[in-house]
């Protein structure tokens, strides 16, 4: 789990005493390596997060040596019992990775050569005078597994003589995804280190406690409000979850208010997933409504679900056999568009969703289908927009084709089949990857992800990610959401990255090479908006 630049250096100090780090933890299984008590670090040699207000112990592995090992050291910084009752521990232990080293909870042990390693420069000053320069690295994090008998605390301590180090009462977070995410995404590890760390520790805790957040949820009521006469028996449902904003909403309306499919054959439905914004928007909903002359319903589920929830809640209102799935900050340049989707989806039986081309307001493409590109630096694959930024001129594609995968911000599909599929995968945290993974169980069915460049809206894309956590914590939650999407799809997107399409297509090099940006993190700029 340590980086070779660490394992190194670790192997050489091991080595000028004659030990190997195996050797030592051999010997430690084997209760070899003897343990004598020394005082406790002074009051005034502590670094941030516990840094010197850890017991100290002297490890013997040989007498020889024992002079000139400095003695292991550490502290416990956070533990947390997690909803399916395994344990994420963060701390620092010196030397780093060391198999002297373990950590232990009602029963159960973990070696820290099994941790992951976290640069921890505040251990350089105290620390630095006896273990070198690689006391920065001393930071770790790691996971125990489910355990029987859930602890009360966890333990650093001596492999040799199980003495304690330090140890930490266990603090219990439930149904709360995003807090256990800040929490874990605190802890720095290094970039080409994080797939395997998110893969082995913070997915599985983060996921157990999504899923025991929707547990709750599904429980709370839904209300609606309806405004204006919508069609008795709508053909579309056209759902809108709105975040943060729901200023956008008055140019949407003015754009739909010109749109006689819309006002006839379309019911059209809010679903508000801010209750900050809730009360706001229902004072004005009944004057908007009569001010354009559109009818519209707005649904809420009592708390944020985030963009799939949200999408699923509306979808389980929804009237229509097709539904257009579609974002707050997505205005139509003119009337037609929804019925030249819907009719193509009725003409094209072999396609499961169809996505238009989308525009930045400057008249660049912000989408004109998607791609899975490989990150050879995180050894993940991510969503890609070829042509990103570049003239709709770039964009050779005339009428429908077939794309690997294409955005949520704006597609028809439908209803029967969405339910079929199980809707949107809530498991992706605040919003990535949901609409490339519902492209991808849709083509799991023999199912076609559609582009029709012959339908054009403008999309202004992430008015509300401001508030969805700094660039950092975005940049990580990307990251986790892609390992998630890269262990359920990981096969299919390596063949279709290959250049496996069912119709040509876009492939993973875009249009003749053209425009392809290279995977981007922060968010991955999929067109939705993602959100808390």
């Amino acid at each position: 789990m340590l980086p070779e630049f660490i394992q190194t250096p670790l192997r050489r100090a091991f080595a000028g005493h004659g030990i190997t780090p195996a050797r030592a933890k051999r010997a430690a299984k084997k209760d070899l390596v003897t343990v004598a008590d020394t005082a406790d670090l002074a009051a005034g040699a502590g670094a941030g997060a516990g840094a010197g207000r850890a017991a100290v112990s002297q490890p013997v592995p040989e007498p020889e040596a024992a002079a000139r090992l400095p003695a292991p050291r550490g502290h416990l910084d956070m533990v947390i019992r997690c909803p399916d009752d395994s344990v994420i521990v963060v701390g620092w232990a010196l030397p780093s990775g060391s198999p002297l080293l373990m950590v232990e909870g009602a029963g159960t042990t973990a070696c820290l050569t099994d941790s992951f390693s976290s640069y921890r420069p505040d251990l350089t000053g105290p620390f630095g005078g006896e273990f070198g320069p690689m006391a920065a690295y001393g930071g770790f994090i790691l996971r125990l597994p489910r355990q029987t008998t859930a602890p009360a605390s966890v333990a650093l301590s001596l492999a040799s003589s199980g003495r304690i180090i330090h140890s930490v009462k266990a603090e219990q977070i439930g149904a709360q995804p995003i807090e256990l995410a800040r929490r874990l995404f605190s802890v720095d590890t290094p970039p080409h280190l994080l797939t395997e760390r998110f893969s082995t520790t913070d997915l599985p805790a983060i996921a157990a406690a999504m899923k025991e957040n929707e547990r709750i949820v599904e429980t709370y009521p839904v209300e609606r409000w309806q405004f204006g006469e919508a069609p008795v028996a709508p053909a579309t449902s056209l759902i809108i979850p709105l975040y943060a904003r729901w200023d956008f909403v008055e140019h949407q309306l003015l754009a739909f208010s010109r749109d006689a499919d819309i006002l006839s054959r379309c019911e059209i439905i809010y679903v508000v997933d801010d209750p900050n914004i809730l009360p706001h928007f229902l004072a004005q909903a009944r004057e908007l409504s009569e001010l354009y002359g559109v009818a519209f319903t707005i649904v809420w589920g009592q708390v944020n679900r985030g963009y799939a929830g949200a999408n699923n809640l509306g979808a389980g209102q929804a009237r229509g056999d097709k539904l257009i799935l579609m974002n707050s900050d997505v205005i139509p340049d003119a009337p037609g568009w929804a019925a030249t989707l819907t009719d193509l989806l009725d003409a094209n039986p072999g396609f499961g969703v169809i996505a238009p081309r989308l525009m930045f307001p400057d008249g660049g493409i912000q989408h004109a289908g998607m791609a899975f590109q490989w990150d050879a630096r995180l050894q993940v694959w991510l969503n890609d927009h070829p042509l990103l930024g570049l003239p709709r001129e770039a964009d050779p594609t005339v009428g429908l084709s077939e794309r690997q995968a294409v955005t949520g911000a704006c597609m028809v599909l439908r209803r029967r089949e969405f339910e079929e599929l199980g809707r949107f995968d809530t498991g992706y945290l605040i919003g990535d990857f949901e609409d490339s993974d519902l492209c991808l169980k849709y083509r799991e069915r023999g199912l076609l992800p559609g582009y029709c460049a012959d339908v054009e809206l403008t999309h202004l894309e992430r008015q509300s990610l401001r508030s969805a956590g700094d660039p950092g914590f975005r940049q990580k939650v990307t990251i986790l959401n892609a390992v998630r999407h890269q262990e359920r799809w990981g096969a299919t997107i390596a063949r279709l990255a290959g250049g496996g399409l069912t119709s040509g297509g876009l492939a993973g090099g875009g249009l003749a090479g053209a425009g392809l940006k290279g995977g981007r993190l922060l968010g991955q700029d999929d067109g939705k908006e993602n959100r808390p």
